[in-house]
């Protein structure tokens, strides 16, 4: 039989048994609602962002499309008007292009892996802090305790009543034996003698 100290999680290891991934959960929570609450005051002043990322989305499309339009070659046409040409591509240099295009999503891949690793231990650390910091308040402090409390007193109740039918049972049984022994005993007095043999 275990006592109730080898059962009963003891103090300090609620932050130390907790799971990474609950940790991460909590941190991801706890940043969604800083988020959410940066947003609120956000919001205040979204017309006049609006207004400021357009304009210079509109700059950035006009300068991107001269920058385009600059790089094109231009080859006259037989008819004397300008045609636009295409350059023309050498099969090596596409197998080439590809190779690198390759390399490059896969470079891509790794660094955006190394990324989420990074920001799930992020998380993780900071809904540890959360959880830490909840642990060390009043009111938490206090719940632990008289969980403490009810954990203890439960197992002793739980112990009391392993004794009592311990106990019962054993009571039971010597019971049982000694009317089997008297219930023998009335009935071999109560059966007529053998008569003896010649």
């Amino acid at each position: 039989m275990t006592s109730a100290d080898e059962r009963r999680p003891r103090a300090g290891e609620h932050g130390t048994r907790a799971p990474r991934p609950l940790y991460a959960v909590v941190g991801a929570t706890d940043l969604a609602v800083e988020r959410a609450k940066e947003a609120v005051g956000d919001v205040r002043t979204l017309p006049e962002r609006v207004e400021t990322g357009a304009g210079r989305i509109g700059e950035e499309l006009r300068r991107g499309a001269e920058k385009i339009e600059s790089k094109r070659p231009v080859r006259p046409r037989r008819s004397g008007r300008p045609k636009l040409g295409r350059p023309r591509l050498d099969p090596a240099e596409l197998r080439e292009r590809a190779r690198r295009a390759q390399s490059q999503a896969l470079m891509a891949t790794v660094q955006a892996a190394g990324r989420a690793e990074q920001e799930y231990e992020r998380l993780a650390e900071r809904g540890k802090d959360v959880v830490d910091k909840l642990l060390e308040q009043p009111g938490t402090q206090n719940l632990l305790a008289q969980g403490k409390d009810t954990w203890e007193r439960t197992v002793q109740a739980v112990e009391v009543a392993r004794r009592t039918v311990d106990e019962k049972t054993g009571e039971a049984l010597s019971t049982i034996a000694a009317r089997r022994a008297t219930h023998r005993a009335k009935a071999a007095d109560a059966a007529p003698a053998a008569p003896a043999a010649p």
